[in-house]
């Protein structure tokens, strides 16, 4: 009977040590969790769409936070008629004032101006971000009921390494809550 040959303890560990030098400094395990995130958003956006469409919600209001790095911040209750802004306000469960940009600076995102913030503006923009970044969109979440995207985070797709580009160049973070339907 022939004996297997055993890889070394000394081998094993040099191995494992590579392995953890290597998730430190890179992190790829995260960069395979935002492909697969990726994959959902280029999945789930043009059903989340239709989703939206299909009901014909013409007046709503939301409370959304946000923020792009280094550029602007916002946190605040939009409401929305006929797929315009109508009015902002103060978030349902917050004491802090409203802040917004004006009305969109030349130089500025988009998504710094808050008349984007209409759930339709908001899927273009996403669409416009996959076309011209493929992998840029890193998590995502839809409302299960009326299909609006409920949480978004844009960036890097890199992993949290050391290495990693984004630890310099992070993410642009949009989450809407307390989603009302109102009535003419």
């Amino acid at each position: 009977m022939k004996s297997r040959r055993r890889i070394n303890k000394k081998v094993w560990v040099i191995l494992l040590m590579a392995g953890l030098v290597i998730e430190f400094l890179f992190d790829p395990f995260s960069s395979l969790l935002n492909v697969s995130e990726n994959i959902q958003a280029r999945v789930g956006l043009p059903s989340a769409q239709t989703r939206w469409d299909a009901q014909m919600i013409n007046h709503y209001k939301f409370d959304i936070s946000g923020s792009i790095p280094l550029v602007c911040s916002f946190n605040g209750n939009i409401e929305v008629r006929d797929r315009k802004v109508v009015n902002l306000g103060k978030r349902s469960d917050a004491d802090s004032d409203v802040f917004f940009l004006s009305e969109g600076e030349a130089n500025l995102p988009a998504l710094c101006d808050y008349r984007t913030y209409t759930v339709p503006l908001l899927f273009d923009e996403l669409q416009r971000w996959l076309q011209e970044s493929p992998l840029s969109i890193t998590r995502i979440s839809f409302n299960a009921k009326y299909g609006f995207i409920s949480r978004v985070r844009v960036g890097s797709p890199g992993g949290w390494g050391l290495l990693s580009p984004r630890i310099f160049d992070c993410c642009t973070n949009i989450e809407i809550q307390n989603f009302q339907v109102l009535r003419e």
